[in-house]
Protein backbone atom coordinates (compact mmCIF):
# COMPACT_ATOMS: atom_id res chain seq x y z
CA UNK A 1 0.00 0.00 0.00
CA UNK A 2 3.06 2.36 1.10
CA UNK A 3 4.49 1.83 -2.31
CA UNK A 4 2.02 2.16 -4.36
CA UNK A 5 0.58 5.11 -2.67
CA UNK A 6 3.80 6.65 -3.40
CA UNK A 7 4.21 5.89 -7.15
CA UNK A 8 1.33 8.12 -7.08
CA UNK A 9 -1.78 5.48 -6.48
CA UNK A 10 -5.11 6.82 -5.14
CA UNK A 11 -4.92 5.79 -1.75
CA UNK A 12 -8.31 4.18 -2.18
CA UNK A 13 -6.88 1.86 -4.10
CA UNK A 14 -3.91 1.52 -2.43
CA UNK A 15 -5.65 0.41 0.71
CA UNK A 16 -7.34 -2.09 -1.58
CA UNK A 17 -4.51 -3.47 -3.39
CA UNK A 18 -3.00 -3.76 0.11
CA UNK A 19 -5.38 -5.63 1.71
CA UNK A 20 -5.26 -8.18 -1.08
CA UNK A 21 -1.78 -8.67 -1.00
CA UNK A 22 -2.19 -9.20 3.36
CA UNK A 23 -4.85 -11.67 2.78
CA UNK A 24 -2.88 -13.53 -0.37
CA UNK A 25 -0.04 -13.39 2.13
CA UNK A 26 -1.31 -14.79 4.37
CA UNK A 27 -3.22 -17.28 2.29
CA UNK A 28 0.22 -18.71 1.37
CA UNK A 29 1.35 -19.14 4.67
CA UNK A 30 -1.64 -20.92 5.74
CA UNK A 31 -1.73 -22.93 2.14
CA UNK A 32 1.68 -24.24 3.50
CA UNK A 33 0.90 -24.68 7.28
CA UNK A 34 -2.11 -26.67 6.05
CA UNK A 35 -0.59 -28.87 3.58
CA UNK A 36 2.83 -29.40 5.16
CA UNK A 37 2.41 -28.91 8.99
CA UNK A 38 -1.50 -30.01 9.90
CA UNK A 39 -0.15 -33.31 11.45
CA UNK A 40 2.93 -31.63 12.88
CA UNK A 41 3.40 -31.20 16.78
CA UNK A 42 2.93 -27.86 18.66
CA UNK A 43 6.40 -27.85 18.96
CA UNK A 44 7.14 -27.87 15.29
CA UNK A 45 4.27 -25.54 14.65
CA UNK A 46 5.90 -23.12 17.02
CA UNK A 47 9.28 -23.56 15.44
CA UNK A 48 8.28 -22.51 11.84
CA UNK A 49 6.13 -19.66 13.05
CA UNK A 50 9.06 -17.86 14.74
CA UNK A 51 11.01 -18.72 11.26
CA UNK A 52 8.23 -17.25 9.46
CA UNK A 53 7.87 -14.48 11.50
CA UNK A 54 11.42 -13.57 11.65
CA UNK A 55 11.40 -13.73 7.75
CA UNK A 56 8.87 -11.30 7.08
CA UNK A 57 10.31 -8.83 9.57
CA UNK A 58 13.56 -8.96 7.97
CA UNK A 59 11.64 -8.72 4.64
CA UNK A 60 10.20 -6.04 6.03
CA UNK A 61 13.23 -4.40 7.11
CA UNK A 62 14.63 -4.76 3.64
CA UNK A 63 12.01 -2.80 1.92
CA UNK A 64 10.92 -0.27 4.86
CA UNK A 65 14.38 -0.30 7.02
CA UNK A 66 16.66 2.69 8.13
CA UNK A 67 17.90 2.48 4.39
CA UNK A 68 14.35 2.78 2.49
CA UNK A 69 12.20 4.75 4.68
CA UNK A 70 8.58 5.62 4.10
CA UNK A 71 5.49 7.66 5.90
CA UNK A 72 2.55 6.01 5.70
CA UNK A 73 -0.30 7.99 4.96
CA UNK A 74 -2.27 8.96 7.63
CA UNK A 75 -5.41 10.46 6.07
CA UNK A 76 -7.40 9.79 9.62
CA UNK A 77 -5.15 11.86 11.25
CA UNK A 78 -7.55 14.97 11.02
CA UNK A 79 -9.53 15.64 14.30
CA UNK A 80 -13.13 13.82 14.37
CA UNK A 81 -14.76 16.02 17.69
CA UNK A 82 -13.32 17.33 20.93
CA UNK A 83 -14.08 15.78 24.43
CA UNK A 84 -13.37 17.75 27.70
CA UNK A 85 -10.78 19.83 25.98
CA UNK A 86 -9.14 16.08 24.01
CA UNK A 87 -9.35 16.40 20.80
CA UNK A 88 -9.79 12.73 19.02
CA UNK A 89 -9.04 11.57 15.86
CA UNK A 90 -10.44 10.05 13.37
CA UNK A 91 -7.33 7.16 13.10
CA UNK A 92 -8.72 6.75 16.83
CA UNK A 93 -12.56 6.16 15.93
CA UNK A 94 -11.51 4.02 13.18
CA UNK A 95 -9.90 1.95 15.48
CA UNK A 96 -12.27 1.23 18.02
CA UNK A 97 -14.43 0.39 15.63
CA UNK A 98 -12.01 -1.85 14.22
CA UNK A 99 -11.47 -3.34 17.75
CA UNK A 100 -15.72 -3.61 18.50
CA UNK A 101 -15.54 -5.45 14.45
CA UNK A 102 -12.97 -7.81 15.52
CA UNK A 103 -14.74 -8.73 18.45
CA UNK A 104 -18.11 -9.35 17.55
CA UNK A 105 -17.70 -10.27 14.16
CA UNK A 106 -15.76 -13.09 15.25
CA UNK A 107 -18.37 -13.86 18.33
CA UNK A 108 -21.48 -13.77 15.82
CA UNK A 109 -19.70 -16.01 13.52
CA UNK A 110 -18.88 -18.57 15.65
CA UNK A 111 -22.27 -18.98 17.33
CA UNK A 112 -24.88 -18.25 14.24
CA UNK A 113 -23.15 -19.14 11.28
CA UNK A 114 -22.80 -23.06 9.42
CA UNK A 115 -19.19 -21.49 9.19
CA UNK A 116 -18.75 -20.86 12.55
CA UNK A 117 -20.48 -24.49 13.42
CA UNK A 118 -17.61 -26.08 10.99
CA UNK A 119 -15.05 -24.49 13.28
CA UNK A 120 -15.87 -24.98 16.10
CA UNK A 121 -16.33 -28.50 15.41
CA UNK A 122 -12.71 -28.60 13.85
CA UNK A 123 -10.97 -26.99 17.08
CA UNK A 124 -12.38 -29.05 19.51
CA UNK A 125 -13.08 -32.96 17.32
CA UNK A 126 -11.00 -32.68 14.28
CA UNK A 127 -10.55 -35.72 13.10
CA UNK A 128 -14.89 -36.17 13.92
CA UNK A 129 -15.35 -33.21 11.56
CA UNK A 130 -13.43 -34.12 8.69
CA UNK A 131 -15.20 -37.60 9.00
CA UNK A 132 -18.81 -36.06 9.31
CA UNK A 133 -18.03 -33.57 5.68
CA UNK A 134 -15.79 -30.22 6.94
CA UNK A 135 -13.62 -29.73 4.59
CA UNK A 136 -10.96 -28.72 7.33
CA UNK A 137 -7.99 -27.84 4.65
CA UNK A 138 -10.77 -25.05 2.81
CA UNK A 139 -11.95 -24.02 6.02
CA UNK A 140 -8.07 -23.20 7.22
CA UNK A 141 -7.61 -21.61 4.22
CA UNK A 142 -10.59 -19.33 4.28
CA UNK A 143 -9.29 -18.25 7.93
CA UNK A 144 -5.99 -17.69 7.36
CA UNK A 145 -7.02 -15.69 4.00
CA UNK A 146 -9.69 -13.39 6.01
CA UNK A 147 -7.23 -12.77 9.02
CA UNK A 148 -4.72 -11.75 6.85
CA UNK A 149 -7.36 -9.41 5.12
CA UNK A 150 -8.03 -7.75 8.78
CA UNK A 151 -4.53 -7.34 9.72
CA UNK A 152 -3.27 -5.90 6.97
CA UNK A 153 -6.17 -3.43 7.35
CA UNK A 154 -5.61 -2.49 10.93
CA UNK A 155 -1.70 -2.49 10.13
CA UNK A 156 -2.60 0.39 7.76
CA UNK A 157 -4.51 2.15 10.31
CA UNK A 158 -2.14 1.95 12.99
CA UNK A 159 1.07 2.36 11.66
CA UNK A 160 0.35 6.20 10.93
CA UNK A 161 -0.23 6.41 14.76
CA UNK A 162 3.53 4.97 15.03
CA UNK A 163 6.26 7.12 14.12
Amino acid sequence: MVILYHHAFQLALAVLVGVAEGAAAHAVIGFLMVRFLSEGTEEVKAGVTVVLFTALLGLGGLLFGQAHPHNFPDPLGHPAFRVGGVTVVWSVVFVIALAVLFTIGPILLLGRTQIGLMLRALSSRPTTAQLVGVAAPRLAMFVWLVTGAMTALAMMVIAPTMA
